[in-house]
């Protein structure tokens, strides 16, 4: 009986193993719809880079985690468009003259950052292009970032879809 206890205890030992290592196993996703959005392969930091604000300017920070599979191995810029609000400040449109208008460029870690942006209202765009830019949202409107002289916006993660 000591044998058939072993045998039955070690059994019990293995098969508990087993099944803790099968639990623990994380499922791959594999998007397929033409409308999934392509992550970021590098993770290189978590914590952004440092930034210093200019005198006279404000900054933004955020970090760019998905975007559309179109944008794969292109440079991608986040754009600073003019906001003007019309009659409240959450009501109006947004412009962008991208030779006038700030912009960054987003390196491959995805930090967007500026320390020298102008105070005032924006609606910040992304893109490759000008013209293929999508803007940063609050759920179906376009967010409206409103940059201080001497303060920081910290837009956290960007998903663009």
């Amino acid at each position: 009986m000591n044998r058939s206890a072993s045998l039955v205890f070690v059994f019990l030992i293995v098969l508990s193993l087993v099944l803790s290592g099968s639990c623990s196993r994380k499922e791959e996703t594999t998007f397929t719809s033409p409308m999934a959005t392509q992550m970021l392969s590098s993770i290189e930091t978590l914590t952004p880079p440092p930034i210093e604000i200019e005198p006279g300017f404000g900054g933004v920070r955020g970090r760019l985690i998905t975007y559309p599979p179109a944008w794969k191995g292109r440079e991608i810029f986040a754009y600073f468009a003019i906001f003007v609000p019309v009659e409240r400040e959450d009501q109006g449109f947004y412009y962008l003259e991208p030779s006038e208008h700030p912009h960054v460029k987003v390196p491959e870690s995805g930090w967007l950052q500026s320390g020298k942006i102008p105070p005032g209202l924006y609606v910040i765009v992304i893109g490759p292009t000008p013209q293929e830019a999508l803007p940063v949202r609050d759920g179906e409107q376009p967010r409206i970032v409103k940059v201080e002289e001497g303060k920081l916006v910290d837009l956290g993660e960007v998903h663009l879809e």
